[in-house]
């Protein structure tokens, strides 16, 4: 099947539009293309690209900008971008597109505006759902989706105690949760991200053992951080908590680190304790080497 083939199956499923990576991904996960490259997702936008502009407006996908395409069916408001390739039609060899296609009706709520929306909630839908395969990078990835709904759910409770009745503890409480959740949940997606990326690269066969070890460690060095960092923050929670009465901002202060300490300290610790890969690298390479139906990463 080819590249444009594979996009039509893939847009029928969706029912709405997906940026070429996406499209890539999803026809990768399904065994719709065979690929020899590491960047197989420029290889389908390209293919895309190409179609549109040798059949211009017969195409049955358009292209609305910044990497999306789209059913022509679904009636969406094509962007100059999209015209433009249209309007470069030129003769070029039969690409084998069928000539019929049954698409998936529009839903009523993907306009153009609305559809975006769905697909931001859908990566990130996507980026929390889409563990990886290596079995520390799967490892890591799960520590930082704990790090993520802890950091999210402290953020909403620091603004719940913000909007609340106000004192001074409270005041010092909820400053700790917002600050605490919001740099937690920034880490948490960057490290996320990190794994997810890490682990295409391995299952690409564009990284090989020496990166792959170099990139484990450096996971394994941040949960050894949240490690220590955690049991220092709980350890001076604990000092500030011990003020009296007449100290409610820095009791709040210390509340609010004798509680972020005490997770942060608690997920790190697991994280490494519990790691498959800590030990030596060669117990890692170990691991990564191939099973019949895995590829190897040299």
């Amino acid at each position: 099947m080819t590249f444009a083939e594979a996009a039509m199956v893939i847009l029928r499923q969706a029912a709405e539009p997906l940026h070429f990576r996406e499209i890539t991904e999803r026809a990768l996960e399904q065994d719709l293309v065979d690929v020899s490259g590491s960047t197989p997702w420029h290889s389908m936008n390209g293919a895309l690209r190409r179609w549109i502009r040798s059949e211009g407006a017969d195409t049955p996908i358009v292209s609305l900008g910044d990497g999306y395409f789209a059913l022509r069916a679904w009636g969406l408001p094509v962007p100059d971008e999209g015209r433009a390739l249209e309007s470069e039609a030129e003769d070029t060899e039969d690409l084998g597109i069928p000539g019929e296609v049954t698409v998936t009706p529009r839903p009523a709520d993907a306009s153009a505006a609305g559809w975006k929306w769905r697909q931001v909630a859908g990566r990130a839908h996507q980026m929390v759902s889409n563990v990886p395969r290596h079995p520390s990078l799967a490892h890591a990835f799960g520590g930082f989706r704990t790090l993520l709904v802890w950091s999210a759910a402290s953020l909403l409770a620091g603004v719940g105690l913000r909007a609340g009745r106000r004192s001074r503890l409270l005041t010092a409480i909820s400053q700790q949760m917002v600050g605490w959740g919001g740099a937690g949940s920034a880490m948490a997606l960057r490290g996320m991200y990190e794994a997810q990326r890490y682990d295409q690269a391995v299952y690409a066969g564009s990284a090989n053992r020496r990166t792959l070890t170099s990139h484990v460690s450096v996971l394994q060095r941040i949960f050894r951080g949240l490690l220590l960092g955690g049991a220092a923050a709980g350890a001076v929670g604990w000092l500030l908590r011990q003020t009296g009465d007449d100290h409610p901002r820095a009791k709040g202060m210390g509340i609010g680190l004798l509680i972020q300490g005490a997770f942060f300290g608690v997920l790190g610790g697991l994280s490494v304790w519990m790691d498959p890969s800590r030990g030596t690298t060669r117990r890692l390479s170990a691991k990564s080497a191939p099973t019949p139906d895995q590829p190897a990463v040299d």
